[in-house]
């Protein structure tokens, strides 16, 4: 048994990975969580993951993406190269993904932000999907018998003015209830999460902790994840992070990591090197920060409806066969630990919807534009909204956009045909609107 497995040692990061002889240097790469470009996923036909074998047995196949210079000094494909014995790999520059390249820039807060120029043309109030909001209840007595729960939701419906009929929460607030109120003296801190038409009442702390609100706003792109640490309590984007997508192994765009888990069976593969590329940003910024992962109680995830789908385990297969149909175009708050992101336990994951099938747009005021420019274009985006029969219900509350500040924005579309879409952007003359369209 000891024969039927071999060591790969990858330089210059000086790893080294055990496999089954027959393996490809692709696959100790993959096991090694180790980036080596392979656009195709694998498949022999980009010629991008070469590398340079150092010493040992392999079975590397013809191919022409080498050329004779090369395999002279001993570049191979690490796709098409079977490992027989045990090696050594050098893995050249240009065959690297570095994630040092990655670049963050720095975001104005939200009083830059789209919501905030908006703001200056309809005067919407932040109002986060998760908030905090602070509680000195009115203690019990033989003339004011009102039971705890409901005790608690009058008092969040005089503070917060929700309607007592769109509250709701989960059975671990109501058995830690009775204690908490009575051991802070009635003054609680809830934490609130909109959930399409109702509020849950999502957690309770004793005392005012209301300043402690945080979230992650999540750009899901095809070739980068990026998170945005928000402050919800003040609206602030308190850090940035950034990573490669861990599924860019498997093919790099989205119809070679489809046919990739259809053909491989790996759906669950898919979601589980997202969701840790997710966990990972989380914990990165908690850590660097000095929070707990039980502060952050909402993450918002942006992203093409593939990236979407295999985040939460959907199968995107029929997106690439006609009639072209996503499992769903709009999945309502889930808690986060569903999909295996970890944070607060009660923590609820939001993604958005996109426009179209294939659309996913979201309109942003350049940064580069004045005051003027800037809000003008946020009136062309209202003025289009409206146009099109209210595809965008703008509200403050989540967003996120690629290669943008995560945005507390709430945006709920409804699909339009893409041709009706560029004939309004047309008649609207937005200036200079940056579009992020993403075609499947």
């Amino acid at each position: 048994m000891e024969n039927s497995r071999s060591k790969v040692h990858f330089f210059p990061v000086d790893v080294t990975v055990e496999i089954e002889k027959g393996k490809t240097i692709l696959d100790a790469a993959y096991k090694g969580d180790l980036f080596i470009n392979a656009l195709c996923g694998g498949d022999g036909t980009c010629g991008k993951c070469k590398v340079i074998l150092g010493s040992g047995m392999i079975e590397s196949m013809p191919t022409t993406h080498v050329s004779v210079s090369e395999a002279q000094k001993g570049y191979v494909l690490a796709c098409s190269t079977k490992v027989m014995g045990n090696v050594e790999v050098i893995i050249p520059e240009e065959s690297k993904l570095d994630k040092s390249q990655i670049l963050v820039s720095e975001f104005p807060q939200f009083s830059g932000s789209l919501a905030a120029a908006t703001a200056q043309v309809e005067h919407f109030p932040r109002d986060p999907l998760v908030k905090k909001v602070y509680l000195e209840l009115s203690q019990p007595t033989l003339d004011d018998s009102m039971a705890d729960y409901e005790r608690l939701c009058r008092e969040i419906m005089v503070k917060t003015h929700i309607p007592l009929e769109k509250l709701t929460t989960n059975l671990d607030v109501l058995k830690r209830l009775p204690h908490m109120v009575r051991n802070s003296d009635w003054k609680v801190t809830v934490t609130l999460g909109y959930r399409g038409s109702s509020v849950e009442i999502m957690e309770m702390q004793g005392g005012n902790v209301s300043e402690g609100n945080y979230g992650v706003a999540v750009d899901v792109g095809t070739t980068t994840v990026v998170a945005h640490l928000m402050n919800l309590s003040r609206g602030e984007t308190i850090d940035i992070e950034a990573t490669y997508n861990s599924q860019i192994k498997y093919g790099d765009d989205y119809i070679q990591r489809i046919m990739y888990a259809a053909e491989n069976n790996a759906m669950e593969l898919m979601q589980e090197v997202l969701v840790e590329d997710i966990n990972h940003l989380i914990s990165t910024l908690v850590k660097r920060n000095h929070l707990s992962i039980h502060d952050i109680h909402a993450v918002v995830c942006a992203g093409n409806t593939v990236m979407t789908h295999f985040l939460l385990g959907l199968d995107p297969t029929n997106i690439r066969k006609e009639p072209y149909l996503p499992t769903a175009s709009f999945v309502p708050p889930l808690r986060a630990h569903e999909v295996g992101i970890k944070m607060n336990n009660n923590g609820l994951l939001y993604t958005l919807r996109v426009l179209a099938l294939m659309w996913a747009a979201i309109f942003l005021p350049a940064p580069w534009q004045s005051d003027w420019t800037r809000q003008r274009s946020c009136r062309c985006l209202l003025i289009l909204a409206r146009m099109v029969r209210s595809c965008w219900a703008i509200k403050t509350g989540w967003c996120a956009v690629p290669h943008r500040p995560a945005l507390l924005l709430k945006a709920v579309a409804s699909p339009v045909a893409p041709v009706r879409l560029r004939a309004l952007l047309k008649r609207c003359r937005l200036p200079k609107i940056l579009m992020l369209r993403t075609r499947l």
